[in-house]
C-alpha cells in the first residue's frame, strides 16, 4: 500500500518537437478578392481579312405618302349602259301562321334611274320658271 500523494512539483521543459504529421483535407476555398485596377492598354492588333457579304436586313417602316401627281389623260368613252330593269326582291317569313302574309312582292328602282327620274323633274321646275317668268315680263311690255 502507497501512501498519501504529495504536492505536485515545478513543471518540467517542454520535449522534443514530434514527427511531421500526414496532409490534412483540403480546406473551403476563400471569398473573392477585390477587383484590381485596369491594366494599361496593350498596343492596336493587325486588321484582319473583310468578312463574307452577310444576308439582307429586315424591311425598314413604310416611308411618308408622296405629292398628288398631274390628272392622267382622258380614257376612251365606255360602253352604253343596260336596258331599264326591276330589282325583284323576294319574301319569306319565319311564322307563316302570323296572319301577316298579303302576298305583296316589293319592286324596287334602282338608284340609277331614281336619280334620272330627280333631274328630270327638277329641269320640267326650273322650265316652268323660266315660263312664268317671261309671261310676266311680256305682261309688263304691254
Amino acid at each position: 500500500m502507497h501512501g498519501k500523494p504529495g504536492s505536485p512539483g515545478a513543471p518540467g521543459r517542454d520535449g522534443r518537437d514530434g514527427r511531421e504529421g500526414a496532409k490534412g483535407d483540403q480546406g473551403s476555398p476563400g471569398k473573392t478578392g477585390l477587383q484590381g485596377p485596369p491594366g494599361v492598354m496593350g498596343p492596336a492588333g493587325v486588321n484582319g481579312k473583310e468578312g463574307a457579304k452577310g444576308e439582307p436586313g429586315v424591311q425598314g417602316p413604310a416611308g411618308q405618302k408622296g405629292e398628288r401627281g398631274e390628272s392622267g389623260a382622258s380614257g376612251r368613252p365606255g360602253t352604253p349602259g343596260l336596258m331599264p330593269f326591276r330589282n325583284w326582291k323576294e319574301c319569306a317569313w319565319k311564322d307563316l301562321n302570323d296572319d301577316k302574309d298579303i302576298g305583296l312582292i316589293k319592286v324596287t328602282i334602282t338608284l340609277f334611274y331614281w336619280n334620272i327620274i330627280t333631274i328630270i323633274i327638277i329641269i320640267i321646275i326650273i322650265i316652268i320658271i323660266i315660263i312664268i317668268s317671261l309671261h310676266l315680263f311680256y305682261k309688263e311690255c304691254t
